[in-house]
């Protein structure tokens, strides 16, 4: 749980910072020739879809994805650590880096009826602007695939079926009782 709430602090204030102090004033280099600074209101959501739709139904909408997100993340890390003893660190990670995004977007959003964006790539023409927010929530998508596709799977079935034979074996189960 330290690492959820290190990672989370970190990337979340790295991202208002961010919007906070690079976004006004003129376009800059950030790294020259890859990527650059161009400040950009966006009043939508992902690559500005739904920028007709009110800054408050937006940041509901967020808002409460967050929650049942959240809901999922402890429902989910309670029952890996009783299955396993640990929750892979990966999946702390996925989620410290989603919410750390979701909030700083919905913050933003709240403050100032917009995300800020600011981020491009320079080697890719016409890619949308965004900010560092929407670089924590891609990453902890593939942290979150990652767990999904490696670590969530065979191992964790054996795992409850070891669980549920040690119950049978124990007679605290409906199964029968073998001892």
């Amino acid at each position: 749980m330290v690492i959820f709430a290190v990672i989370f602090i970190a990337a979340l204030a790295i991202d208002l910072i961010t919007k906070w102090v690079l976004t006004p004033g003129a376009p800059f280099d950030i790294i020259p020739g890859f990527v650059s600074g161009v400040p950009a209101r966006n009043t939508g959501i992902a690559f500005s879809w739904f920028s007709n739709v009110p800054p408050w139904a937006l940041a509901l909408l967020s808002s409460s994805l967050l929650v049942i997100a959240l809901a999922f993340y402890v429902f989910e890390r309670r029952r890996i650590k009783k299955l396993r003893g640990n929750v892979p660190m990966v999946l702390d990670i996925g989620f410290a880096l989603f919410f750390a995004g979701g909030i700083g977007n919905v913050v933003c959003r709240v403050g100032f009826g917009y995300v800020r964006d600011f981020l491009v790539f320079d080697f890719w023409p016409g890619h949308p602007i965004f900010n560092f927010a929407d670089v924590f929530i891609n990453i902890s998508l593939v942290c979150l695939a990652t767990y999904i596709i490696f670590l969530s799977g065979p191992r964790r079935k054996s795992k409850e079926k070891e669980l549920v034979l040690e119950i049978e074996t124990r007679g605290d189960g409906d199964g029968p009782n073998k001892s």
